[in-house]
């Protein structure tokens, strides 16, 4: 366990960690970023950050509402391998210091590990920055010399009946111990020295707020120790047989104790002791307490003395009738009624007299008289028994007695008479209450506690009054009992106990304190209370616990408030962003929660503006929907008590509107809209028709000059080839045949030499006549074109060039010879700029239209280079010319081009 600087608990469990704020767990798995879902421990380091040791050697902590894994946690996995990761410490240069069974060392924060080997059956143990890292090796019950900080000391373990691979460290009122099974080392400068001995293998050291050392055992519970002399340690008896692993007690004092078997146990501060020897569970009618004892009637009919601890002093049964009230007169006789008589005993429950009225209520007055109250009857006894005065009442059930008045309620309203029974006006107000208690508060005030109203402190004198209840200044409103102990009042309320000082509330400013179940009690629901020094007695209908009275001399803790996220329609956002909404963003649910381990029964209001009235919310969270424009000032408080109030959160909330949110505007802004849109469609038309006319002029001419260019290109290729062919290459013929000739008679010794160079000669000037015009495209067609060409390139180059075709050739040579010298252009720049090794070629003729797709695995082009080379333009013109599409991509991995052309019907 450990409490955080925040104050949040965390809980280390085998299936994640908890954070808990009071109300709320919040857990955090592998989902959430943990490294493993065993945590054995938990830190916190210098920057606020909490770390968690895990079983897997791994390690991770929280920071900025997220789990983070560390960085070098492959290091550190390596480091316990094979092991266990015992110690962890962060220390304030963010290094790592760790212990294992084979080493204790530290990661820094670059990654460089730093490290020193345990030896066997040696103890490590290191201080850093006041927290003990501790390693070993070996069995525990062999250690036979202990390392402290680098320095060896020989130990001699005499107990080794109780010894397991635990070891816990604790610094102790300026000392520093070790234990090692069930003995309890502290480590001198020159020695380390056996200095306690407990009574089973010691799992659990820790001190405490008070500077008491707490030891947790192995199945034998824990024990408080103010030094180790103490003979009479304090336990907590329910721990007895628990194995307690850790014990914290934390900013609020109270104590939380995990255990291996049970979970985890909660004490607050003070010390709450419960009733264990009570067995009986028949509901508890009334409760009378005087002078250190107390007496309770019970519907069963049982009557029992206790004294200031609760033990039984005296009891007895009376068979068949429940006990409906009981009075100590002056004479010290017990006053007992029954629903069907009154009994008078003595101090030892021993019957002396019996009345035979049923007194429901009873209390006596400073003359030594008893005033009861019986059905519809108000009843005054002397001491004896004996009826003094008789008078009738028919709307009461209560009787309480001062000095001057004599008070009557219960079912409905309030009577107040003189001694002498005469009746005193008082407000119509107090004539409709359900009635439960009435408490003199000095000889001014009294307190009237009613059922559904809360509680009135009531001037006598002139019966004004300061009203308390849920709606205003208090938190519940149904008021069991009420008690005055030493200056301070206690309440027993459907909530739990609520205790202030009565001087503070009489000037109408109480600091209550309160006492719930969620921090001791067994119910919220307070039935009696009653008075018995040094405790206050809490009773629930079949039980009872004693509280210290003394409790309310301290200042009460308050509970933190912190906000958990803001949503702006349902998306995460900050609080920040509140000032500064759309009119749209006007769905907001701020939410939020508060610290406190004693009281989570906190009231909470809020607001949008100081001239808006107090919302009050029951929920961590508020939301507001569809929220209309506007400048807003959101607050948000919470209480305890219902009469102070804390401030939470203050914050602009501004929502811009819409500018035109007037119906007029809109309408003349929508009808100005729609001329300017209609004056501005007719002329974007007509200046898109202009537009596009003159596009369609200047297409059409580039078309033109594009086509005679290219139309030229070719004619005057076709007739440089035809002068190759007739000229050159015939006079070449000629040469070669007359060499020849001419080699044969000579014997001229280079005539291979000669005759090899014009013969590659005239296959140059073939291949130059042959792609100048492609004699093979008019004879064969373009794909049977394409194909030759390509095992030309393929035999000159070492590339792999694939040509395959689909349908039936339509041969149509205008638009086969641009489509053949797009082909070998594309082949030429895979060869010249891509690197090409595999190109790939098919065609697809359909009716309508010819596709070309064209592949290559080279290093690909800058597809924003486009139009600056590599013969593109040329490849986009003719597709252009012939009224075709052109689509390209390129990557690493070479540049793919889809060629589509529409081709001439009816032709073949």
């Amino acid at each position: 366990m450990h409490q955080d600087r925040a104050g949040f608990f965390w809980f280390a469990t085998d299936n994640g960690v908890v954070r808990y704020d009071g109300n709320q767990m919040e857990t955090f798995q592998v989902g959430e970023g943990l490294t493993d879902p065993v945590v054995f421990g938990i830190v916190e380091d210098q920057k606020g950050r909490i770390w968690f040791r895990t079983f897997s050697g791994k390690i991770s902590f929280y920071n900025n509402k997220k789990i983070h894994p560390y960085q070098y946690n492959d290091t550190l996995s390596q480091l316990t391998k094979n092991s266990y990761l015992f110690s962890l410490h962060i220390d304030s240069l963010n290094d790592v210091w760790f212990s294992t069974n084979f080493a204790l060392g530290k990661i820094d924060s670059k990654g460089n590990i730093q490290k020193v080997d345990i030896a066997h059956h040696e103890l490590s143990l290191k201080k850093i920055e006041g927290q003990f890292i501790v390693g070993y090796l070996g069995s525990v019950g062999l250690v036979d010399r202990v390392k402290v900080n680098e320095k060896l000391f020989p130990i001699l373990l005499n107990d080794k009946t109780h010894i397991r691979p635990i070891n816990c460290t604790v610094s102790w009122k300026g000392e520093d111990y070790f234990s090692i099974g069930a003995t309890i080392f502290k480590i001198g400068k020159e020695s380390i020295t056996p200095v306690f001995n407990g009574k089973e293998q010691i799992i659990c050291l820790s001190k405490d707020l008070d500077d008491h050392l707490w030891i947790g055992y192995i199945q034998h519970g824990a024990e408080r120790y103010q030094n180790f002399g103490d003979t009479r340690p304090f336990k907590f008896n329910f721990l007895d047989s628990k194995s307690v692993t850790s014990i914290l007690q934390d900013s609020q004092k109270g104590y939380w104790l995990s255990t291996l078997e049970d979970g985890v146990y909660y004490v607050p501060e003070f010390k709450l002791l419960l009733n264990e020897n009570d067995t009986n569970h028949t509901k508890i009618k009334v409760v009378f307490y005087h002078e250190g004892q107390t007496f309770i009637g019970d519907d069963s009919g049982l009557v029992r003395v206790l004294d200031s601890f609760g033990k039984i002093l005296e009891q007895k049964k009376f068979d068949g009738h429940s006990i409906l009230s009981i009075f100590l007169d002056t004479q010290q006789n017990i006053w007992i009624s029954t629903n069907f008589e009154t009994y008078i005993l003595d101090n030892r429950l021993n019957i002396k007299k019996v009345v035979p009225i049923s007194l429901s209520s009873m209390t006596g007055d400073n003359e030594g008289f008893i005033w009861g109250k019986s059905g519809f009857y108000t009843v005054k006894f002397n001491s004896k028994g004996e009826t003094i005065f008789k008078s009738i009442n028919e709307s009461s059930r209560f009787i309480y007695s001062t000095e001057d008045y004599i008070y009557l309620f219960g079912r409905l309203g309030l009577n107040v008479y003189t001694r002498s029974f005469d009746k005193i006006k008082i407000p119509q107000s107090f004539e409709s209450l359900k009635i439960s208690k009435i408490v003199e508060l000095n000889s001014t005030f009294l307190l009237i506690a009613t059922l559904g109203s809360g509680f009135y402190i009531v001037n006598k004198n002139d019966w004004s009054f300061h009203h308390y209840y849920s709606k205003q200044n208090f938190i519940a409103d149904n008021i069991y009992s009420a008690i005055v102990v030493d200056s301070t009042l206690w309440l027993g309320t459907e909530k739990g106990v609520a205790a202030t000082k009565v001087q503070p509330l009489l000037l109408n400013s109480p600091l209550f304190q309160f006492y719930t179940k969620g921090n001791g009690l067994a119910s919220n629901r307070i039935a009696h209370l009653s008075y018995s020094k040094p405790n206050v007695w809490v009773f629930y209908d079949d039980s009872f616990s004693l509280l210290p009275a003394s409790l309310t001399n301290q200042k009460p803790n308050l509970a933190t408030f912190y906000l958990k996220d803001v949503l702006i329609n349902n998306q995460l956002d900050s609080l920040e962003n509140l000032d500064k909404l759309k009119f749209d963003q006007n769905n907001i649910q701020i939410n939020f929660g508060f610290i406190d381990m004693r009281n989570q029964n906190i009231l909470i209001r809020y607001r949008l503006s100081q001239l808006n009235s107090w919302n009050y919310a029951t929920e961590r969270n508020i939301k507001f929907f569809s929220l209309s424009p506007g400048n807003y000032s959101f607050e948000l408080e919470y209480s305890t008590d219902n009469f102070h109030w804390i401030s939470a959160l203050k914050h602009p909330l501004i929502i811009s509107p819409q500018w035109w949110m007037n119906w007029r505007i809109q309408l003349a802004i929508l009808i100005m809209l729609s001329l300017l849109g209609f004056l501005y469609y007719r002329r974007r038309i007509r200046l898109l028709r202009e537009k596009q006319d003159l596009l369609k002029i200047i297409n059409e001419q580039q078309q033109q000059l594009i086509r005679a260019e290219l139309e030229t290109l070719e004619s005057e290729r076709g007739r440089i080839a035809k002068d190759l062919h007739d000229s050159i290459g015939t006079n070449l013929a000629a040469i070669k045949l007359f060499l020849n000739s001419f080699f044969k008679k000579s014997n001229e010794p280079n005539a291979q030499i000669i005759e090899a160079t014009l013969q590659e000669t005239i296959q140059g000037t073939k291949d130059i006549i042959a792609n100048l015009a492609p004699a093979d495209l008019e004879r064969f067609g373009l794909v049977e074109a394409i194909k030759i060409y390509a095992q030309r390139i393929k035999d000159q180059f070492e590339i792999n060039i694939e040509v395959d075709s689909l349908g039936v050739e339509a041969k149509q040579p205008e638009i086969s010879i641009h489509l053949f010298r797009i082909v070998q252009e594309l082949i030429s720049n895979s060869l010249k700029y891509a690197s090409a090794k595999k190109i790939s070629i098919s065609t697809n003729f359909t009716s309508s239209s010819l596709k070309i797709h064209y592949d290559d695995n080279g290093v690909g082009f800058n597809v924003n280079s486009i139009a600056k080379g590599n013969g593109l333009l040329n490849i986009q013109s003719r597709v252009q010319i012939l009224e075709g599409t052109i689509k390209f991509e390129s990557s690493n991995s070479g540049v793919s081009y889809q060629i589509d052309v529409p081709l001439k019907i009816n032709q073949s």
